[in-house]
C-alpha cells in the first residue's frame, strides 16, 4: 500500500510531542495526511457524527489512551466499524494487552526508527 493512502489520526494533549510525531510521520510515509487532535472528543468520526474516512484512504489512530479508557468510550467498536487502525503509545498497558487486541504499539518515546517500523508493519498487515 502507498503511504499516500495512509491517513493518521494522533490524539495528543502535547503540542510538542504531536508536532514531532506528525513530522516523524511525514519523513516515513511521504504523501501520508497526519490530523492531531488534543482529545478523543475532537475525533470525526463516533456517535452521531457521520462516517469517517473516504474508502480511499486507511486510517490510522494514535493515542495514549489506555485500554481501558479506549473500551469506555467504545472507540474499539468504532474503529472496527470504520476498518481503522489503532496504535497505542505505551503507557500503561502491558504489551501483550495491546497486541492481543490486535493494535500496534508505539515506544513513548518514540523515534523516527520507531515511526518508520510502525509504518512497515502498518502496512505490511494492511497488505495481508
Amino acid at each position: 500500500m502507498e503511504h499516500t493512502s495512509l491517513h493518521f489520526l494522533i490524539v495528543e494533549k502535547d503540542p510538542f510531542i504531536a508536532r514531532d510525531m506528525s513530522d516523524g510521520l511525514a519523513i516515513a510515509a511521504p504523501g501520508c495526511s497526519v490530523e492531531v487532535l488534543k482529545s478523543p472528543e475532537e475525533l470525526p468520526f463516533g456517535a452521531g457524527r457521520p462516517a469517517f474516512p473516504s474508502a480511499r484512504r486507511r486510517t490510522v489512530l494514535i493515542t495514549k489512551l489506555t485500554v481501558a479508557e479506549i473500551d469506555a468510550i467504545g472507540l474499539a467498536v468504532i474503529a472496527a466499524q470504520i476498518n481503522a487502525l489503532i496504535v497505542l503509545r505505551q503507557g500503561e498497558d502491558p504489551l501483550e494487552l495491546i497486541l492481543a487486541r490486535g493494535w500496534f504499539c508505539l515506544p513513548a518515546p518514540f523515534t523516527g526508527d520507531d515511526l518508520a517500523e510502525l509504518i512497515a508493519a502498518v502496512n505490511h498487515q494492511i497488505a495481508c
